[in-house]
Protein backbone atom coordinates (compact mmCIF):
# COMPACT_ATOMS: atom_id res chain seq x y z
CA UNK A 1 0.00 0.00 0.00
CA UNK A 2 0.87 3.86 -0.49
CA UNK A 3 0.98 5.94 2.32
CA UNK A 4 0.56 9.83 1.59
CA UNK A 5 1.60 11.83 3.98
CA UNK A 6 0.20 15.38 4.71
CA UNK A 7 2.72 17.56 6.15
CA UNK A 8 1.76 20.49 8.11
CA UNK A 9 4.65 23.25 8.47
CA UNK A 10 3.85 26.18 10.78
CA UNK A 11 6.35 28.94 11.80
CA UNK A 12 6.26 29.68 15.16
CA UNK A 13 8.07 32.77 16.59
CA UNK A 14 9.63 32.67 19.80
CA UNK A 15 11.69 34.85 21.96
CA UNK A 16 14.28 33.84 24.90
CA UNK A 17 13.74 35.81 28.44
CA UNK A 18 16.39 36.80 29.98
CA UNK A 19 15.85 38.53 33.51
CA UNK A 20 17.03 41.96 33.27
CA UNK A 21 17.19 42.68 29.72
CA UNK A 22 14.68 44.07 27.10
CA UNK A 23 12.91 41.65 25.07
CA UNK A 24 13.91 43.41 22.42
CA UNK A 25 17.73 43.43 22.90
CA UNK A 26 19.41 40.73 20.80
CA UNK A 27 23.18 41.60 21.03
CA UNK A 28 24.34 43.47 23.98
CA UNK A 29 26.94 45.36 22.11
CA UNK A 30 24.32 46.67 19.74
CA UNK A 31 22.25 47.54 23.46
CA UNK A 32 25.06 49.27 24.81
CA UNK A 33 25.72 51.19 21.54
CA UNK A 34 21.92 52.21 21.29
CA UNK A 35 22.71 53.67 25.00
CA UNK A 36 24.53 56.09 23.47
CA UNK A 37 21.97 59.03 24.09
CA UNK A 38 21.88 58.45 28.26
CA UNK A 39 25.40 57.84 28.89
CA UNK A 40 28.58 60.13 29.17
CA UNK A 41 31.88 59.88 26.70
CA UNK A 42 33.60 58.02 29.12
CA UNK A 43 31.04 55.53 30.09
CA UNK A 44 31.12 54.80 26.11
CA UNK A 45 34.93 54.48 25.89
CA UNK A 46 35.25 52.36 28.90
CA UNK A 47 33.15 49.77 27.94
CA UNK A 48 35.32 49.13 24.84
CA UNK A 49 37.24 47.53 27.34
CA UNK A 50 35.12 45.23 28.75
CA UNK A 51 34.34 41.01 27.86
CA UNK A 52 30.97 40.16 27.54
CA UNK A 53 29.97 39.82 31.11
CA UNK A 54 31.49 42.86 32.17
CA UNK A 55 29.12 44.64 29.61
CA UNK A 56 26.58 42.86 30.73
CA UNK A 57 26.95 43.50 34.60
CA UNK A 58 27.28 47.41 33.45
CA UNK A 59 24.25 47.35 31.46
CA UNK A 60 22.10 45.68 34.53
CA UNK A 61 23.70 48.15 37.20
CA UNK A 62 22.97 50.88 34.50
CA UNK A 63 19.26 50.12 33.75
CA UNK A 64 18.59 48.75 37.86
CA UNK A 65 19.80 52.21 39.00
CA UNK A 66 17.14 53.93 36.84
CA UNK A 67 14.57 51.46 37.19
CA UNK A 68 11.39 53.58 38.28
CA UNK A 69 10.13 50.32 40.21
CA UNK A 70 12.87 48.43 41.15
CA UNK A 71 10.92 45.96 43.68
CA UNK A 72 9.49 44.69 40.36
CA UNK A 73 11.96 42.53 37.61
CA UNK A 74 10.06 44.73 34.55
CA UNK A 75 12.12 47.55 34.32
CA UNK A 76 9.78 50.07 32.67
CA UNK A 77 12.20 52.82 31.54
CA UNK A 78 14.54 50.21 30.06
CA UNK A 79 11.36 48.52 27.74
CA UNK A 80 10.13 52.55 26.75
CA UNK A 81 13.81 53.14 25.35
CA UNK A 82 14.54 49.79 23.76
CA UNK A 83 10.87 50.57 22.41
CA UNK A 84 11.38 53.56 20.80
CA UNK A 85 15.02 52.74 19.38
CA UNK A 86 12.88 49.89 17.93
CA UNK A 87 10.51 52.18 16.66
CA UNK A 88 13.49 54.60 14.72
CA UNK A 89 15.20 51.62 13.29
CA UNK A 90 11.82 50.99 11.38
CA UNK A 91 10.81 54.02 10.66
CA UNK A 92 14.38 56.50 10.58
CA UNK A 93 16.59 53.63 8.54
CA UNK A 94 18.14 55.31 5.62
CA UNK A 95 22.18 55.83 5.08
CA UNK A 96 22.26 55.02 8.54
CA UNK A 97 20.62 53.00 11.46
CA UNK A 98 17.34 55.26 12.44
CA UNK A 99 18.80 55.42 16.05
CA UNK A 100 21.78 56.75 14.93
CA UNK A 101 19.87 59.57 12.59
CA UNK A 102 18.88 63.28 14.20
CA UNK A 103 15.34 62.45 14.02
CA UNK A 104 16.00 59.13 15.61
CA UNK A 105 17.86 60.68 18.70
CA UNK A 106 15.34 63.09 19.49
CA UNK A 107 12.48 60.28 18.96
CA UNK A 108 14.59 58.11 21.67
CA UNK A 109 15.15 61.04 24.36
CA UNK A 110 11.57 62.58 24.12
CA UNK A 111 9.27 59.77 22.65
CA UNK A 112 6.66 61.16 20.09
CA UNK A 113 5.97 64.45 18.82
CA UNK A 114 2.59 65.86 19.67
CA UNK A 115 2.75 67.12 15.87
CA UNK A 116 4.80 67.21 13.32
CA UNK A 117 4.35 70.15 10.42
CA UNK A 118 6.16 69.47 7.33
CA UNK A 119 6.88 72.01 4.27
CA UNK A 120 9.54 72.93 1.86
CA UNK A 121 12.19 74.89 3.23
CA UNK A 122 12.80 78.51 1.81
CA UNK A 123 10.47 78.09 -1.18
CA UNK A 124 13.33 75.09 -1.91
CA UNK A 125 11.17 72.04 -3.60
CA UNK A 126 14.13 70.00 -3.04
CA UNK A 127 14.68 70.42 1.04
CA UNK A 128 11.66 69.61 2.80
CA UNK A 129 11.46 70.79 6.57
CA UNK A 130 10.07 68.89 9.34
CA UNK A 131 9.00 70.76 12.95
CA UNK A 132 8.52 68.47 15.49
CA UNK A 133 6.19 69.96 18.20
CA UNK A 134 6.54 69.07 22.06
CA UNK A 135 4.14 70.92 23.92
CA UNK A 136 5.00 68.75 27.49
CA UNK A 137 8.31 69.98 27.02
CA UNK A 138 8.08 73.60 25.74
CA UNK A 139 10.21 72.48 22.55
CA UNK A 140 9.51 72.50 19.27
CA UNK A 141 12.97 70.32 16.79
CA UNK A 142 13.44 71.48 13.11
CA UNK A 143 15.07 69.21 10.52
CA UNK A 144 15.69 69.48 7.37
CA UNK A 145 16.29 66.98 4.22
CA UNK A 146 19.72 67.49 3.03
CA UNK A 147 19.61 65.82 -0.12
CA UNK A 148 15.92 65.31 -0.74
CA UNK A 149 15.88 61.29 0.03
CA UNK A 150 15.13 61.52 3.49
CA UNK A 151 18.26 62.33 5.08
CA UNK A 152 16.89 64.51 7.80
CA UNK A 153 19.42 66.48 10.10
CA UNK A 154 18.79 68.70 13.05
CA UNK A 155 18.74 72.71 11.80
CA UNK A 156 19.90 73.69 15.08
CA UNK A 157 21.78 70.30 17.24
CA UNK A 158 22.52 72.87 20.25
CA UNK A 159 19.01 73.37 21.27
CA UNK A 160 18.81 70.05 22.39
CA UNK A 161 18.23 71.33 26.06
Amino acid sequence: KEFKKNVIEENVNFSIYKAGFSSSIKDIDIALNQMKYMLDNNQLLLIRSYNKAEKENFFNQTWKAKDPTPSTEYNELMEEYFNRVSYTIEHFDGWEAGWKTDRGMVYILFGAPDEINSFNSNNNLNKIRQVWVYRKIGKEFSFIDQNGFGDYRLDSPFSLF
